[in-house]
């Protein structure tokens, strides 16, 4: 199922052929590599013969303890000469939790819970507590899943598990059954997660994110080999969490930079929109935007009164942009065009001296198609996106610029599917037609979900200016619509004469990507204030607008 972690070649070989006399083996660079080192010092040029050995009590047994993860022990290749044994006495290498420190391979968990989850952290000692049997409404009565050798290595670490709420499973797949059935929490390594699981934070710190307190942080255990070749092994450490494998990527929603936001920017400076959320945005690796407008020279000065449908943005707004530590803009929006297509090659030009990439629009058909390639930390993204809603004026042309219009998806379907097949992790982005309400309609999700189904991983509404629904179809995370981020909608008329005020309410994801993988999801909430600057959500208002997203989600 795609989880394994990818470790390179085996991670231990340990070596001896029976009547040989092996001269002591130098050091190898790293544990994956300890068998070309080994093997080389007894056949400098020819590969080792194949035999079949049964086991007698001359040949050197390693002993795995039932608490080494799947991952690790799978990776495990012995040579000729070499058996796994199911005695630790007598055994000449054992692989085996640790105490120590200093020892070589340290492995993280997390406490996962099914991604409908309101409840953001738990306390490291109150999920102590609740191993011990102390404390059964932890997890608002849920049942806490984990593998065999999870139990065994937390075991361990915590003491015996007393808790009777606790569900022992035979594999991954039977975890995730009982989060599906029974709405089960997990414990599983760092390396298994996938996207449907939400990843708690413990006392804070969440293992998702960069500058991990890996000396506090509650979840990791670590293992030692101890007997043969312990002395080489201790050199060379070992990771299911390596941060240079990790890209956080943070997606946002509408960005209008005009009437009530822009006259806001005017009075109290240009970066200032950004504020509350500034650490959000720069501590991403990457972070994109949809600016639905475009800048231009002419433009208007904006005011507090306006309600102008034609839209454009002073240049100097471009500060708050690059300020706020974007990377990525989407052209997708229904705007760009207002005031002519010569304002866009402006923009992109803009865009371009800045050092901001874009995807979606440009300065004709082939390139607003383009996909927007991206590689961060040995994790390869490919950014897509169009615009099936229109106006026709917006829609780039062979010779003209503009956003890319979606046609029939066609050509989108196929370019993500080519991407995938070379490696890429495929992104798509809509300007979808414009709805106020958080459900997805029917042909709303047949379009987001045929888009899924041609190799995205994620499908993402850019269009929305109230925030939408989610779901996972066949695995891939779709978000119908993540609402404003700059624009000035504190509220709405709707169609029957109600005033809603959720276009103040924003989604900001946060996606986490890990060794070539899509592993996970943060949803951060937001509320729009002074027609400009978007905050976070106080514990309250967090919990009533995820409690509404997700019903209306079917969760």
């Amino acid at each position: 199922m795609g989880r394994l972690i990818r470790l390179g070649t085996s991670f231990l070989v340990i070596v001896t052929l029976m009547g040989c006399n092996l001269q002591a083996a130098q050091p190898a660079a790293e544990w994956p590599h300890l068998a070309q080192t080994l093997i080389a010092s007894v056949t400098p040029f020819q590969p080792l013969p194949t035999v079949t050995l049964t086991p007698t009590p001359e040949i050197q047994g390693l002993w795995i303890d039932p608490a080494v993860p799947g991952t690790l022990s799978a990776s495990l290749a012995l040579p000729e000469g070499m058996a796994l044994t199911d005695s630790a006495g007598s055994a000449r290498a054992r692989l085996e939790p640790s105490r120590d420190a200093g020892a070589p391979v340290r492995w993280f968990y997390v406490l996962a819970a099914p991604f409908a989850t309101i409840a953001d952290d738990v306390s490291g000692a109150e999920l102590q507590s609740y191993w011990r049997g102390e404390n059964d409404s932890l997890m608002g009565g849920a049942p806490l899943a984990l593998t065999r050798a999870t139990l065994h290595a937390f075991e361990f670490l915590w003491g015996p598990a007393v808790q009777n709420n606790l569900r022992v499973a035979s594999n991954y797949d039977e975890l995730v059954r009982w989060r599906d059935v029974e709405k089960a929490w997990a414990i599983l390594p760092f390396d298994e997660l996938e996207p449907q699981w939400k990843v708690m934070s413990i006392d804070g710190q969440n293992p998702l994110l960069r500058g991990l307190d890996e000396n506090t942080y509650p979840l990791q255990v670590l293992f030692t080999l101890n007997g043969l070749y312990a002395d080489q092994a201790a050199q060379h450490a070992l990771t299911n969490r390596d941060e240079s494998k990790l890209t956080v990527l943070v997606m946002t929603g509408v960005t209008a930079l005009v009437r009530a936001t822009a006259a806001t920017m005017d009075l109290k400076g240009v970066e200032y929109p950004a504020s509350s959320i500034l650490d959000w945005l720069t501590s991403a690796d990457l972070t994109h935007t949809s600016n639905e407008v475009s800048f231009f020279t002419g433009c208007p000065r904006a005011s507090y009164s306006d309600t102008s449908l034609q839209m454009c943005s002073q240049p100097d707004y471009l500060r708050l942009l690059t300020a706020a530590g974007f990377d990525i803009i989407e052209l997708s929006g229904n705007h760009l065009n207002d005031y002519g297509r010569e304002p866009l090659v402006y923009t992109v030009d803009l865009y371009r001296q800045a050092g901001l990439k874009y995807y979606a629009g440009g300065g004709d058909l082939q390139e607003a198609r383009a996909p927007l390639l991206l590689e961060d930390h040995g994790n390869r993204l490919a950014f897509l996106g169009c615009n099936p809603a229109g106006p026709p004026t917006v829609w780039a042309t062979d010779a003209l610029p503009g956003a890319a219009a979606c046609d029939d998806y066609a050509w989108i379907k196929a370019e993500a599917q080519r991407l995938r097949g070379e490696g890429y992790l495929p992104i798509i982005t809509l300007q979808y037609y414009e709805a106020y309400r958080p459900e997805p309609l029917d042909w709303e999700q047949r379009d987001f979900r045929a888009l899924a189904e041609s190799g995205a991983v994620i499908v993402s509404g850019s269009q929305a200016h109230y925030p939408m629904g989610l779901e996972f179809h066949n695995g891939v995370l779709i978000h119908y619509g993540l609402g404003n981020l700059f624009f000035d909608q504190m509220r709405y008329t709707l169609p029957n004469g109600n005033i809603t005020d959720w276009t103040a309410r924003e989604f900001i994801d946060r996606h986490i990507f890990y060794d070539g993988r899509y592993i996970s999801t943060q949803l951060l909430t937001a509320r729009l204030e002074e027609y400009a600057r978007p905050r976070p959500m106080t514990a309250g208002e967090r919990a009533d607008m995820l409690g509404i997203i997700f019903s209306a989600s079917g969760w």
